[in-house]
């Protein structure tokens, strides 16, 4: 797949995503990203370290970083940032070239964000990784108003039926496109 996309579009960052979906431990995902060797990979945080095996995770990010395959850090919470505020302080994540995703409303009842929900990762961002290049996915109906929120405060937004079907006007969108549509619409009227 990876190929025939850098064929059709060669110049589209291409990224794949490791997830454990209840299936999948920490070592096969390390090992899919090897196996596929991408540019680029988003990877939850508390995935990669589930297992208790920190020396194999600190050793698959600095790996990745030797083979210059640019990772994003998916981030879902507290005990997310405050994972990562301690591999800062050991100095076992560098912080020139950090990716983050910040996920909103995936652990919240149904499944549902707010805007609000961003303002404990962006707080966390500004005071201990400023520099850093993150980006916002939500979950649910208020997906929009999140990702306009991420968008305002300097971020970018990762949108799609991943997270939710639902556009701003409580419709439910028919395709990817026009989740993708609304949100390029939306955010060019945003100061």
């Amino acid at each position: 797949t990876l190929a025939a996309l850098r064929s059709a579009v060669p110049d589209m960052a291409l990224q794949i995503t490791t997830e454990a979906v209840g299936q999948y431990s920490p070592a096969e995902q390390r090992k899919t990203v090897w196996d596929v060797e991408p540019e680029a990979v988003s990877i939850s945080l508390a995935e990669m370290f589930a297992d208790g095996d920190d020396t194999a995770a600190i050793r698959f990010y600095r790996e990745c970083a030797e083979a210059d395959i640019a990772v994003q850090h998916i981030l879902y919470g507290e005990s997310d940032l405050q994972l990562m505020q301690k591999l800062f302080a050991e100095k076992q994540l560098a912080l020139d070239q950090l990716q983050l995703l910040f996920v909103l409303g995936r652990y919240t009842e149904n499944q549902q964000s707010i805007p609000a929900d961003l303002d404990p990762f962006t707080s966390w961002q500004r005071a201990n990784c400023s520099d850093a290049d993150w980006a916002v996915c939500a979950f649910g109906k208020q997906e929009t108003n999140c990702l306009i929120a991420a968008y305002q405060a300097g971020g970018k937004a990762r949108v799609g039926f991943e997270n939710s079907f639902w556009n701003a006007d409580g419709t439910v969108a028919q395709s990817n496109s026009e989740r993708c549509a609304e949100i390029v619409n939306v955010s060019q009227g945003c100061p």
